[in-house]
């Protein structure tokens, strides 16, 4: 079996306690979870590890575990989007969002869009894989988020996963090349 993304104890006690305080002081607060961020100006993720990699050396990319994680990618735009309608429209004092595009792309996949990004070519770059069913100690080789709230509200993610992620490297490169961020 493998694991599926769930929300521990300690997060789901800070919810109950901002609740508590909302229903408490009339006031109206909301809790979102979102799929994995990407767009301009990132610092870090798969994405951005592809990158820094390929435009050191085209014809070789290392993936952490075996490249079958499988995940949502939401660009910021849509992520904005989602928290101001549930700012307008959350009905109580307190609501939880799960807000993802409800589609998913594995790490081996977005590789490939990141040589794509940079104009290479798949016959001609060597990936290598380290192993395993997870990039790194404590990840979770696959995550889904039930999204029927937010999308109850009326949002609908505007970019899908592979836009998203294709957009995010686009931006990317070009802050890459424009020395904004070092390789």
């Amino acid at each position: 079996m493998v694991p599926v993304s769930t929300y521990g104890a300690s997060k789901l006690a800070g919810e109950a306690l901002i609740s508590s305080y909302c229903a408490m002081f009339d006031l109206t607060g909301c809790a979102f979870r979102f799929g994995n961020v990407v767009g301009p100006r990132q610092t870090h993720g798969v994405g951005f590890d592809f990158l820094r990699q390929l435009l050191v050396d085209d014809e070789s990319l290392t993936i952490l575990g075996d490249g079958s994680q499988s995940k949502s990618y939401i660009h910021v735009s849509d992520v904005i989007a989602a928290v101001l309608l549930a700012a307008q429209l959350s009905g109580g004092p307190f609501s939880t969002y799960n807000v993802a595009t409800g589609d998913y792309i594995t790490v081996s996949e977005i590789a490939q869009l990141a040589i794509a990004a940079i104009g290479g070519s798949p016959e001609r770059t060597r990936i290598h894989y380290t192993g395993g069913d997870r990039g790194w100690r404590g990840d979770v080789p696959i995550v889904r988020l039930d999204t029927q709230r937010i999308r109850g509200l009326g949002w609908s993610n505007a970019m899908s996963t592979r836009e998203a992620l294709a957009s995010a490297l686009d931006d990317l490169l070009v802050d890459f090349r424009n020395g904004n961020i070092s390789s």
